[in-house]
């Protein structure tokens, strides 16, 4: 026999055996399940939706090896050079340097072949740093995530992990954040932590 939430939480109540707060909850939490279920639906039906326009439309011929084995500077054109900067310079590129990695920086004047590698592993470790925007964003949502869990857990501990937090994360990477001393179940806690979020427009869906 299936119960909803509310019938749930009064049969509860009428037991004894569950507090007026916790009820609440779970009415309120079976409401946003069922909210939830809507939209997964409705992702559903988008994704069966694409799938057969995918499947409707005639399929593209396979590219050549050459297509997608090229070189090419991404984000620009494969016909131009790039400075050290990232600016095209206009100068046109033979095939040698059209296959040449984009963080590659030239320098005719290195003839030892220990330093031209040195060298060419900054550009590389440089080239995958996190920009100043990227690392701003980034610390911009640790605030944010910190004082909304501190708003709903006063004790709480946050704290950040993994490659982020030692400096070794790719500008793809996430932010692992873990927080401690949550009174709450780490289930219950993480959808009321999504709901707040959701509710102050920190993040737009889930």
């Amino acid at each position: 026999v299936e119960q909803t939430g509310m019938e749930f939480s009064d049969a509860a109540l009428a037991g004894g055996w569950l507090r007026p707060e916790d009820a609440q909850f779970l009415a309120a939490d079976a409401e946003d399940t069922e909210a939830q279920a809507e939209r997964n639906a409705q992702m559903r039906d988008l994704l069966k939706s694409r799938r057969q326009q995918r499947e409707s439309a005639p399929e593209a011929a396979a590219p050549e090896p050459e297509e997608f084995m090229s070189c090419s500077v991404a984000g620009g054109s494969s016909s131009s050079r790039r400075r050290a900067d990232g600016q095209d310079d206009g100068r046109a590129l033979d095939g040698e340097e059209q296959c040449r990695p984009p963080w590659f920086v030239e320098r005719p004047f290195l003839e030892n072949a220990v330093l031209r590698l040195h060298e060419e592993l900054l550009d590389f470790a440089k080239f995958m740093s996190h920009t100043k925007a990227e690392e701003r964003a980034r610390e911009a949502w640790v605030k944010t995530l910190g004082s909304t869990c501190r708003s709903m857990w006063p004790d709480c501990e946050v704290k950040v992990f993994g490659s982020y937090s030692t400096g070794l994360s790719l500008p793809n990477g996430d932010v692992d954040v873990a927080v401690l001393d949550v009174p709450d179940r780490p289930g219950q806690a993480m959808k009321m932590l999504a709901n707040r979020l959701l509710a102050n427009g920190e993040i737009s869906w889930l």
